[in-house]
């Protein structure tokens, strides 16, 4: 069951996840609140002073991508080194190298620029956060539903972009932005490892 909680004043949410929490490791039910990186030691300490000495046995202050490498360790799937920013944008201006000739956002021009580099892993990333995959692109600029004829080549590109950009790059790293679809395959196969689990996400 999903419950969203939704208000003006933050605190009074705070308080209201404080008490669901207690509720849950009172209870000794398995237990994650997931919020955003940056905020989880913040949060680890916050909820330390809230809940009782045995809380850590059944609950944890966690983000998604802690949250993904911990279920894989238990349920088998990580592997693979993690690209940073700089490897991805290597990795994105070959893809833009080798496909200029094709592409209409680079008009044929052999030269790739930082901007169109910029603008390829934003919108590549865009697709990954909404969970859309190159086929998908595809399949929508050859519906014939798409009239207008910018946008349909920008589809073609992207499309072009995205394929090429995720086969070099899963030749030699893992990505962050896969784990996820894969842990969620994972779990719709068999969602044992979260029976009996509350979830809690903040932020």
């Amino acid at each position: 069951m999903l419950t969203l909680a939704e208000g003006k004043i933050q605190s009074e949410l705070d308080a209201l996840l404080g008490e669901k929490i207690t509720e849950a490791v009172s209870s000794g039910v398995r237990s994650f609140l997931i919020v955003p990186e940056q905020e989880t030691l913040t949060r680890e300490r916050i909820m330390s002073s809230l809940l009782p000495p045995h809380a850590p046995i059944c609950f944890e202050v966690t983000n998604f991508t802690r949250f993904i490498n911990t279920a894989f360790r238990s349920l088998g799937g990580l592997s693979g080194e993690y690209t940073d920013s700089a490897s991805k944008s290597l990795i994105m201006w070959r893809a833009l190298t080798e496909l200029s000739p094709m592409l209409n956002l680079t008009r044929g021009r052999p030269d790739v620029t930082a901007g169109a580099v910029s603008r390829a892993l934003a919108a590549v990333g865009e697709m990954q956060s909404l969970a859309i995959m190159p086929e998908d692109l595809l399949a929508a600029e050859r519906s014939g539903k798409v009239k207008d004829k910018r946008l349909g080549a920008k589809l073609a590109d992207l499309y072009l972009i995205y394929s090429l950009y995720k086969k070099l790059l899963s030749e030699k790293y893992g990505d962050v932005s896969e784990d996820t679809v894969s842990l969620a395959d994972m779990l719709a196969e068999d969602g044992s490892y979260l029976n009996g689990v509350r979830i809690f996400i903040d932020g």
